[in-house]
């Protein structure tokens, strides 16, 4: 591989970094300024009904069965050869696939709508709002994206310019938001939800256009071989238990809370869920910065080099992950007593729990950016089906009897016994072959221990801090110069701190231009 296309590979995900960050930053504060909003103007109902209906639109959103995903994937080949006719091939039947799952999705969601209110404890919505209706919103917003040019986003990915699609979707978000504050000013729900299916037609418009403006070579015609097709499905198939064990493992939560507790802490726990999810979106932005670029690498690199290229990102993404999870600790309680106030908190137990599933969440990432460049879905199948299952009935069981924090207990269990003990045992073995797993289970133990001095020293001086917007801004301070400062003295004479700096130092990836 040329020294020119490594350094195109960086300049990529340098401005994929860039561009991720600035949506994710904006994509928070939207999502925090809107729930605010409409806590204050509607009540926490309306979120925990917003949440449930999202979550079990991700469940139907499953006909998709990461489609998406495998044809960036078999991209990455022709786009790196050259390849026009095969690229062609490949947009042609992902615009005739997604049309396809856009009404395979509309027909499931009509489906279902007798049975809605079995999720809604009583069976009815605040002030007499109409489920049907909401609902008829809600699956517009996710079956519009599949005939409006929702296929041509796969195009960006492919050539590493993520980028693109973050642009757009700053602005998008920009305006969704400047559209929801004004209906809540009206005090209209529904029009607060229409906005959305509207603002999706928005971005996928946008979206075509700037990749017709970019890859003019690029139109939906020819067909795939057998060949094609063939390993198309088989990745299919193995997408399909992949998403299906994210979705249930991320959207059978706010159902069994609304169904067994109600939409009121169903709504409280979505809260929580807001930011959680907005700081994973923030260090998910850095994956999805680098996976085209891995998925690059995989195909013209040899074993050797991208193995040494996997422990130097697990050791740079873990380091940031126990960082953003001492912030967490510290400053989570404190933001929701400022934001929301003392009777729409959670308790400290399901506070911490939250915090232990983002760390190990985190943690597990870096070899599932590896899995998925090399398209390793067909060969984690059959864990991805037990963690889908137990989520499931530990989901039912635990949120009965122990509330919030059995959904918090059975998401712990399942992530760790079922995703980040098998799946990178079914990596090393289906791809880092000479090398060994034990000691990526090792360096993981080891820099949990190492998180633990500094994340305890926050968390004891943040404890002496007042409460309000400046103890706030202090216990950030405090977790932006104490836990860096620890970390840098337990790992600055080691060899992973000195090839990680090097690696950053020599690969320019954060200079400027």
């Amino acid at each position: 591989m040329s020294q020119e296309a490594t350094s195109g590979r960086v300049r990529n995900s340098r401005r994929n970094i860039v561009a991720g960050a600035v949506r994710s930053a904006v994509a928070l504060l939207a999502s925090f300024v809107t729930r605010t909003a409409l806590i204050h103007t509607m009540g926490v109902e309306y979120v925990g009904l917003n949440g449930l209906f999202s979550s079990v639109l991700q469940v139907l959103n499953l006909a998709e069965l990461g489609l998406g995903t495998a044809i960036i994937y078999a991209l990455y080949r022709p786009v790196a050869t050259g390849d026009d006719s095969a690229v062609c091939a490949y947009l042609a039947y992902f615009r005739k696939a997604y049309r396809v799952i856009g009404l395979v999705v509309l027909a499931c969601g009509l489906a279902v709508m007798p049975f809605l209110s079995l999720l809604v404890e009583g069976g009815r919505l605040p002030n007499d709002l109409s489920m049907y209706a909401c609902w008829a919103i809600f699956l517009a917003d996710t079956t519009v994206g599949y005939f409006a040019y929702g296929y041509l986003a796969c195009m960006p990915m492919a050539h590493n310019r993520g980028d693109i699609l973050s642009k757009v979707d700053v602005v998008v978000v920009v305006l969704r938001l400047a559209a929801q504050l004004a209906m809540l000013a009206a005090h209209t729900f529904y029009g607060f939800l229409l906005v959305l299916p509207v603002m999706t037609v928005v971005r996928n418009l946008i979206v075509a256009g700037r990749v017709r403006r970019l890859y003019p070579n690029y139109v939906c015609r020819g067909a795939l071989d057998d060949g094609q097709r063939q390993d198309l499905r088989k990745n299919l198939h193995g997408l399909f238990v992949s998403r299906l064990f994210a979705t249930l493992r991320n959207g059978i939560d706010t159902m069994c809370l609304s169904a067994f507790l109600g939409l009121a802490i169903a709504g409280i726990y979505n809260n929580y869920l807001m930011v959680l999810s907005g700081l994973i979106s923030v260090t998910t932005m850095l994956l999805t910065a680098i996976i085209p670029g891995v998925g690059n690498s995989v195909v013209t690199e040899p074993v050797q080099k991208n193995y040494r290229d996997l422990r130097r990102f697990d050791f740079i993404y873990s380091s940031v992950a126990g960082w953003v999870a001492t912030c967490l600790l510290c400053m989570w309680q404190p933001l929701m007593r400022l934001w929301v106030g003392d009777a729409l908190m959670l308790g400290w137990p399901e506070v911490c729990g939250l915090v232990l599933y983002y760390y190990i969440l985190k943690s597990g990432d870096m070899w599932s950016v590896y899995g998925e460049a090399l398209g390793l879905w067909w060969n984690m199948r059959y864990v991805s089906v037990a963690e889908a299952i137990a989520n499931v009935v530990l989901n039912v069981m635990l949120s009965r009897w122990l509330g919030v924090g059995g959904v918090v207990l059975a998401s712990l269990i399942t992530l760790v016994t079922l995703s980040f003990v098998p799946c990178p045992c079914i990596l090393w073995k289906s791809y880092f072959k000479g090398y060994k797993v034990r000691k990526f289970f090792c360096a993981h133990g080891l820099w949990l221990l190492t998180a633990l001095p500094g994340c305890a020293l926050c968390f004891v001086l943040c404890a002496q801090l007042p409460d309000g917007l400046l103890g706030l801004v202090l216990r950030g301070a405090v977790c932006v110069a104490v836990y860096p400062l620890l970390w840098w003295l337990i790992w600055r004479r080691s060899e992973r701190f000195s090839d990680a700096a090097a690696w950053v130092r020599d690969s320019g990836l954060l200079t400027v231009g």
